[in-house]
């Protein structure tokens, strides 16, 4: 393993700790979302911008990590910015993840290694 592959690894360990440490998984509920409505409504009104550059940050880190409560936050981007900007947001950082997603290596398999694989019966 390089060391950029460590320094990752332990950078990912260290946010899933915290996440779980902290308890942030609290915020990340329904429950929570509609009891601060009122709030989000009034910095998305004051803020638009930042809250959407913020938005999409913890929505890109949220699903990356896998972390529970990315349903809750594609909900939470419809309830903040609408239905039209929420669904940009959402589309964007899904664009953007699959863009930037390792693909697989296609392998090819001699003879040799396709004798030995097993055919399943159906």
């Amino acid at each position: 393993m390089t060391q950029g592959r460590v320094i990752l690894l332990i950078i990912i360990a260290a946010v899933v700790g915290i996440f779980f440490t902290f308890d942030l998984g609290q915020y990340l509920t329904l429950d929570y979302i509609k009891s601060q409505q009122a709030h989000l409504d009034a910095e998305v009104a004051a803020r638009p911008l930042a809250i959407a550059a913020a938005y999409f940050l913890v929505y890109v880190l949220v699903t990356a990590i896998s972390l529970p409560g990315a349903a809750i936050m594609t909900l939470a981007g419809g309830a903040m910015f609408g239905l039209w900007w929420g669904l940009l947001l959402v589309s964007l950082h899904t664009s953007f993840a699959n863009k930037n997603r390792p693909m697989p290596r296609k392998t090819r398999m001699t003879r040799k290694h396709r004798s030995k694989t097993p055919i399943p019966i159906a």
